[in-house]
């Protein structure tokens, strides 16, 4: 036969209570009504993405792009602004929506963009009008292309990653014929990070 005392029950009741509630407290367990969200990190960090330095890497791109035309005795392409500021706009576009085409959702293509931006690219070469080129690319950004006042930077990354992009582009013939076509004669480079951490890179040519 068991016994049971009802004083006994209360106190054990008590401490009970008291121990689950310092338990809690101790372990930082939190409780929540609302859905919470666990972000899996398969590149870089939040922190590392809003610190890579885009403006920098597009001027590396540039010299890299420069470099190549020189090796094949090529003149160098001069450095557009309003050219970078249609490029830049394009990869915005593509990492905020998460699509990669020259053609945006909307079917908007390049000659949409030059006439958006007030562009004009028309050179004519034995009888032929060329009006623009535009090759792109993505890679996933390495969290160690950062600005820091200069005091950070890797140079090493940073020619890794802008090397990654010459390579796509010298080994597809329409983008290699961008960057060694001999009409062109001015670039312009727009680079956008997502919020996935990739790197969506336009270059534009005229």
């Amino acid at each position: 036969m068991i016994f049971i005392n009802k004083s006994n029950v209360v106190l054990t009741a008590v401490l009970l209570a008291l121990y689950v509630v310092v338990f809690a407290c101790s372990s930082g367990s939190t409780i929540s009504s609302a859905p919470t969200t666990t972000a899996v990190s398969s590149g870089p960090s939040a922190t590392s993405i809003s610190r890579v330095d885009t403006a920098r890497l597009g001027k590396i791109l540039h010299k890299r792009v420069n470099q190549e035309r020189i090796r094949q005795k090529l003149p160098t392409l001069r450095w557009d602004s309003a050219l970078t500021r249609i490029a830049a706009a394009h990869s915005r576009d593509m990492a905020s929506r998460n699509y990669f085409n020259h053609t945006s959702p909307e079917g908007q293509g390049l000659p949409q963009r030059f006439i958006k931006g007030h562009y004009a690219c028309g050179i004519t070469i034995k009888g032929v009008l060329h009006t623009g080129g535009e090759s792109i690319a993505r890679v996933p950004a390495l969290p160690d292309v950062r600005s820091d006042a200069g005091k950070n930077d890797n140079n090493l990354f940073a020619d890794r990653l802008i090397g990654e992009v010459i390579q796509q582009w010298l080994a597809a013939p329409t983008d290699r014929l961008n960057v060694l076509s001999p009409h062109w004669q001015r670039e312009g480079v727009g680079i956008s990070v997502s919020p996935a951490g990739i790197l969506f890179v336009t270059v534009n040519f005229c």
